[in-house]
């Protein structure tokens, strides 16, 4: 038994599966069954259960997913309990993601979350960006950029606050912010941000300041400018220019250029 067809001459919607639901608008496709098209403009509900509640040329392909409303947003075919709430060209593509607004933002990976901005993508499990423009998150899973500009976020569990041009690439690392600050190993930090910082070594950690580079294990600088820390579990508090490049070396900062030599053993 075929399932019945309705369609509306005057409005051009059609409903043709069993249960399907057209609640008004004009040129609107509901085929899934049980799926619920709530008006709009050129709106498709093919998945079963699927719901595109309004806005103009929005597509619901896969069980249970919803596209609320907003301009041209897609919930694909593989994007089962998938949710689209507005905005323009946002797209979900896999179960359980969510883009919550914005403007062309994408989710390809299981339980990803876009808060909204534009540009985003989301493709690490459990990942999340909230916004901004132009952020990823792209490691395995649950990677965070929490906004700015062109952030990525590429680790597990790697952490970007915000900023411009910041990268956390290393397992649990983290970049609180400022700009073309990079955390590249396991619980690396650049903590504050500031700018052109490094943190290149497991447990290694750079507070702020600018061209700081914290390079071996568990090394750190605290701030200050162009100081190296390239000793493990050296520190080197602030200043300009200072060096350790032995283990256990610890430099309170200064404003002269010098390599720091005191032992803590």
């Amino acid at each position: 038994m075929h399932a019945p067809v309705c369609r509306s001459l005057l409005n051009r919607n059609t409903a043709s599966n069993v249960g399907c639901t057209v609640g008004g608008g004009y040129g609107n496709t509901v085929s899934g069954f049980y799926a619920v098209g709530g008006g709009g403009y050129s709106v498709v509900a093919a998945g079963d259960y699927a719901v595109a509640g309004g806005g103009r040329s929005n597509n619901v392909s896969s069980l249970y997913a919803t596209v609320a409303g907003g301009d041209e947003n897609t919930a694909g075919a593989s994007a089962s309990y998938s949710a689209v709430a507005g905005g323009q060209t946002n797209f979900v593509a896999a179960p359980f993601a969510s883009v919550a607004g914005g403007q062309s933002n994408a989710v390809v990976a299981d339980s990803g979350a876009v808060g909204g901005g534009k540009f985003n993508s989301v493709s690490s499990v459990a990942g999340v960006v909230g916004g901004g423009w132009r952020n990823t998150a792209s490691g395995s899973t649950f990677d965070v950029v929490g906004g700015g500009y062109n952030n990525a976020a590429q680790g597990v569990a790697a952490v970007v606050a915000g900023g411009e041009g910041n990268t956390a690439s290393g397992e649990h690392s983290q970049v609180g912010g400022g700009e073309s600050n990079l955390a590249s190993k396991s619980y690396a930090s650049v903590a504050g941000g500031g700018y052109e910082n490094t943190a290149s070594a497991s447990y290694s950690s750079v507070g702020g300041g600018r061209g700081n580079h914290a390079s071996s294990y568990a090394a750190a600088v605290g701030g200050g400018r162009s100081n190296t820390a390239a000793g493990a579990y050296s520190v080197i508090a602030g200043g300009y220019a200072n060096e350790a490049s032995a283990q256990y070396v610890h430099c309170g900062g200064s404003f002269v250029f010098g390599v720091c030599c005191v032992l803590h053993w």
